[in-house]
């Protein structure tokens, strides 16, 4: 059975998003997820009366996170219990809260509430209006208020040990370890919530990271359940935002990361704000650095690539090219025309770490790139078999390249293909000058040189020796440290 605790404050985290962000979809999914994930499977009655809160007949004591809000909501619309069935349908259940969450028109009954509501939500959750108090000379305690007024009562359960006063920092709500009923989720649950209200970020980070432990030991598969139920609620992207800066320090930064890998998705998305605000290159690297461990949620990441800033495009795209996501391919070829210089030398070097067959246009384009680091980005990123579909674009792009670097590179990269004919190419940069007036760089052909050593085989070690007896010197030891190896 779901903690009593956990019930309150997935309905009181519903109804803070509903009043104070309505428009954000996603945590309204998300807290809606929760919500239905703790009152689905065994329902539900929550009530309320002048001593607090009771949650399946469970009292709960005063100050319990989210059991303020509730108890508002209640007395605002003059309703004394709501009691949600087992297997609701997520629309009563949802239609319910939206209306809780709401201001009442007209006089604030329980009669008026349930008139608002959609005929298949009032049938299928039955709400009451408060229930009548009892006469002063009937007192009894709220563990027997169920019982028939002025009937006999059960006697009063004894006052707790010293002992459990001294072992539970809110006694009623945990019992002491030793006992039968302890139930350590509840537990951590209780104390990671409170450690987010006093926003004790190291005690938070610490709480959560036992719950992983225990999670792991955890074989029974709806309890199991409830620990990512608990861990989603006592984690909101606050929380995950503090956890991530907390992997940046050397100290927690194994247990941190843990914990960010396990929330996945929502951790990515708490990530890749943080990354965005970074203030020094320090922390952008930190956060970068923590981002490509993450193993799930990295859809997220491929979303962002369409930012307005500059600068948020370029840190997702070289972080699309560190975790080498084949899904980012055609996203980031659309980026090949950014006006920024920085983002389409990022991209360049991301679609050559991806070496997905949609780059290879995107990357043509950007090997007549206006700006020499773009084209030298590319050039950088092209090798094997993956860069064969390029070898003739650098071989239409090599007359017309002035930039010195970008002219080797480009080299470099045909002998990284290897191709048959890549070499080809290769072959003829490496050639001597024909005819008397003849003239060819020094430069581009020990650069062929080098390309040709680094593709191998028998054509390209042919030429090397060839080029031995070459009348240039630099291109004859050029050669000669080809064929050694060097």
């Amino acid at each position: 059975m779901t903690a009593p605790s956990s019930i309150v404050a997935a309905l009181a985290r519903m109804l803070d998003l509903l009043q104070d962000d309505p428009n954000d979809r996603d945590q309204l999914k998300a807290g809606f997820r929760d919500l239905y994930a703790v009152l689905e499977p065994d329902g539900a009655a929550v009530s309320t009366d002048v001593k607090g809160l009771i949650v399946g007949g469970t009292a709960l004591p005063h100050g319990l996170p989210g059991g303020d809000e509730v108890r508002i909501r209640f007395h605002t619309h003059g309703i004394g219990s709501i009691r949600v069935p087992a297997g609701v349908r997520p629309a009563d259940l949802l239609a319910v809260v939206r209306l809780l969450a709401s201001e009442p028109v007209g006089e604030a009954t329980v009669e008026s509430f349930v008139q608002r509501l959609p005929v298949e939500a009032a049938l299928a959750i039955q709400i009451d209006g408060p229930r009548q108090l009892p006469k002063s000379s009937d007192t009894r305690t709220l563990d027997n208020l169920s019982a028939p007024i002025g009937g006999t009562s059960a006697a009063p359960p004894p006052p707790p040990s010293a002992d459990l006063l001294a072992s539970s920092g809110d006694p009623g709500v945990r019992a002491r370890r030793d006992q039968p009923g302890y139930d350590p989720l509840r537990d951590l649950e209780f104390k990671a919530d409170l450690a987010y209200r006093r926003e004790e970020w190291d005690e938070l980070l610490g709480h959560a990271t036992e719950l992983l432990r225990l999670e792991a030991e955890e074989g029974d598969e709806n309890r199991r359940r409830r620990y990512t139920v608990t861990l989603r609620r006592v984690l909101p992207k606050s929380a995950l935002q503090h956890i991530a800066r907390a992997a940046l320090s050397e100290g927690r930064r194994v247990e941190a990361t843990a914990i960010l890998k396990r929330m996945d998705a929502d951790a990515v998305e708490a990530l890749l704000e943080l990354l965005t605000a970074a203030p020094t290159l320090s922390e952008r690297r930190g956060y970068f650095s923590v981002l490509t461990k993450m193993e799930t949620g990295t859809d997220r990441i491929v979303h962002r690539l369409h930012h307005p800033d500059w600068f948020v495009v370029r840190n997702v795209a070289e972080l699309c090219g560190e975790l080498k996501l084949v899904s980012a391919a055609r996203p980031l070829a659309e980026q090949a025309r950014h006006r920024d210089e920085r983002v389409r030398r990022a991209v360049a070097g991301a679609l050559g770490k991806i070496r997905s067959t949609e780059a290879l246009e995107a990357l043509r384009q950007l090997l007549n790139d206006v700006e020499p680091m773009v084209r030298l980005q590319v050039a950088q990123g092209i090798d094997g078999a993956w860069g064969r579909g390029l070898v003739m674009s650098i071989a239409v792009r090599l007359p017309e390249e002035g930039h010195a670097d970008v002219l080797r590179e480009m080299h470099l990269a045909l002998g990284r293909v290897g191709t048959a004919d890549a070499v080809k190419v290769l072959q003829s940069a490496a050639a001597p000058a024909k005819g008397l007036l003849a003239r060819k760089s020094a430069a581009v052909r020990l650069a062929a040189v080098e390309g040709l050593a680094l593709a191998g085989g028998a054509a390209a070690a042919g030429t090397l020796q060839d080029l031995l007896s070459d009348a240039d010197e630099a291109v004859r030891h050029a050669a000669q440290r080809g064929l050694s190896g060097g």
